[in-house]
């Protein structure tokens, strides 16, 4: 008779065997980050021979996906509000394995770990200091978020540097997790500028990313990306501090007002208007952080705006009070929108909060944008992973996600976003598939496009051969053609991933994945006159990003040719002709000189096609 323990033992080597012949889904860190030009790097190292003077602090508040030039020497990290969890305030710096040109750093070939990101403060002038001032800098660090978690060899570091010291110094460090599943919260550092050599007018700190080049040995096309996270927020430097100074006479906004939607981030207006009592969330909440020791009352108001109109809503207030070290959210009965627009929409939600003993303004006010256009979407638009199937005999393999809409429409394309990988290695094809629905998985199909190929960096617009009329419930997915990892952009910071259904071995099986989220797939609804011949196999698409922008955005062309003789075009609402320029893939474009707004950014191309995107220009 066999024992237990055998049994036990042959089970497990016929589950590895299984997954190992049959593949499986799986994600993979995202590479696709916006970083800042080499260009903008150089003209941001100019502004160094100013000199800083005490307190420094920055919590990295500011609408800017680049670190402030003004505190800060280099731009290698990335400003977001999206891969930290819980984070300090509003916006975190993360570091990461890309470059300031958002590549993928060359030392990586050479070595099992290395040091990727750094992010250096410009000379701080302490020659006025002693060591008896008792200086400290301090900070708040979290391991992965919803990124990569660094594995246990990784780690972050600090050094200090100054001309009398003559070299960087290592004073503090943290290794990356071991087993860990779960995120961990932010924690504090605390340390002291105690040797005299540092106390000079040239004192710099600076923090470093050491990583590890963990895909070496993958040998699937599309799975080496990018990982290794650390997020850093409220980063403070003064004299007359402690090991024991953690508290901060600071209440801060957290996070953005997120979707008003219950179960996606954007939907056609016309389907919100048809059942937007159903559509609808609750609630809708604002968190805040509360870093002193005391409580105290907090208003926020709430203000709504539709952009289109340029009309504004009466604003929502409410009063609360906030226990010391401690998050809160302000909870409102989330209002029903309304604009005469009939086809899409756009509000622009402004949360601030005030108090009578606070007064660092920059984390106070946070604006977000509800979007109404004519896709269904779970995603925010940022991947912090990338999806796919990974295995032998994935080739021929489904995934699909599924989607219920309120009113029926005609589907006449999908948005897909694939994340850019090393080398470009995810570029292969796949069959586009739509399938009704059959008790809660995919059913038949009703349509679909063959032999797409992915392009990525950006969403991209397939359009299907023929247009569809949807029932309530549908799915939109992929086949896959190939064993390669295409590597579809995953937003971690939307947890749809019961939508998601994948199908290797000829049954449809609800995702196993341990990480929520969404894949970044959006049906495009419109008329069926909108799908025909004009259309080519791998239709043209540009984007811009950031949008919403404040000073500048950057163009992005799905296909490369477009950089022959592409030529833009900026309208405001009325039609007038802001500017015109020739582009190309990836230049920045400058909106300093243009007021608060929406435009028509319109693409011309050589053979006479012309493409259109909003952009919304912000203060």
């Amino acid at each position: 008779m066999l024992s237990k323990r055998f049994l036990y033992f042959l089970f497990c080597f016929i589950a590895i065997i299984r997954s190992s012949l049959w593949g499986q889904e799986l994600l993979v860190p995202s590479l696709v980050m916006p970083k800042n030009s080499t260009m903008q790097l150089k003209n941001a190292l100019k502004a160094t021979s100013e000199v800083l003077n005490l307190p420094f602090l920055d919590d990295f508040s500011y609408r800017s996906f680049v670190p402030d030039s003004r505190l800060w020497e280099d731009r290698k990290v990335y400003i977001n509000t999206h891969y930290a969890i819980k984070p300090i305030s509003i916006g975190v710096a993360t570091f990461d394995m890309l470059d300031e040109n958002g590549m993928l750093y060359e030392q990586m070939g050479n070595a099992s770990y290395f040091g990727a990101d750094t992010l250096t403060s410009r000379p701080i002038n302490l020659s006025s200091y002693r060591l008896a001032d008792s200086l400290y800098l301090s900070f708040f660090y979290q391991a992965g978020g919803y990124g990569d978690f660094p594995e246990a060899g990784d780690s972050l570091k600090v050094e200090f540097f100054s001309e009398l010291s003559g070299q960087w110094i290592k004073v503090w460090s943290v290794p990356g997790l071991k087993n860990d599943t779960v995120a961990p919260s932010f924690k504090i550092a605390l340390i002291p500028i105690n040797r005299s050599s540092w106390l000079d007018s040239t004192f710099r700190f600076r923090f470093i990313n050491i990583a590890s080049a963990f895909f070496s040995g993958t040998s699937t096309k599309g799975m080496r990306a990018n990982g290794d996270i650390w997020n850093i927020d409220y980063v403070y430097l003064n004299k007359n501090r402690s090991y024991t100074d953690t508290a901060f006479n600071d209440i801060t906004i957290v996070e953005p007002i997120g979707s008003f939607l219950k179960n996606y981030r954007s939907i056609p207006w016309r389907h919100y208007q048809n059942k937007f009592f159903q559509a609808v969330r609750d609630k809708i909440n604002l968190i805040v952080y509360n870093l002193s020791n005391f409580s105290t009352s907090v208003e926020d108001k709430i203000v709504i705006r539709d952009v289109y109109q340029q009309t504004t809503d009466e604003p929502i207030i409410t009063a609360i009070d906030i226990t010391g070290r401690s998050y809160t959210s302000f909870e409102e009965d989330c209002p029903i929108l309304k604009s005469d627009h009939s086809d899409s929409a756009l509000f622009q939600i402004t949360a601030a909060i005030t108090t009578n003993r606070y007064d660092r303004k920059s984390n106070d006010t946070v604006i977000s944008y509800q979007f109404f256009k004519n896709f269904y979407a779970y995603d925010d638009g940022t991947a912090e992973f990338g999806y796919g199937l990974k295995g032998n005999n994935t080739a021929g393999g489904w995934v699909a996600c599924r989607f219920t809409s309120y009113l029926q429409d005609t589907l006449v394309a999908v948005d897909l976003f694939f994340n850019r990988t090393f080398n470009d290695e995810n570029l292969a094809y796949f069959n586009l598939w739509v399938w009704d629905d059959n008790n809660g998985l995919p059913g038949d199909s009703i349509g679909g496009k063959k032999e797409c190929r992915v392009q990525s960096g950006s969403f991209v617009r397939y359009y299907l051969q023929q247009p569809v009329t949807l029932p309530f419930t549908f799915y939109v997915g992929w086949q896959q053609v190939d064993e390669t990892f295409l590597n579809v952009g995953y937003d971690r910071n939307s947890p749809n991933n019961q939508n998601i259904f994948y199908n290797i071995d000829g049954s449809w099986t609800p995702s196993t994945l341990r990480q929520r989220g969404a894949l970044m797939i959006r049906p495009v609804f419109g008329r069926k006159s909108e799908v025909g011949l004009k259309y080519s196999q791998f239709p043209f698409a540009f984007s811009c990003y950031p949008n919403p922008a404040r000073d500048w955005t950057r163009i992005y062309f799905s296909d490369p040719k477009a950089d022959l003789q592409a030529k833009l075009f900026l309208y405001d609402l009325s039609g007038r002709l802001m500017f015109h320029e020739s582009v190309f893939s990836g230049d920045r474009v400058s909106l300093q000189q243009l007021p608060e707004g929406v435009y028509l950014m319109q693409i011309r191309l050589s053979d006479s096609r012309i493409y259109h995107v909003k952009l919304i220009k912000t203060r």
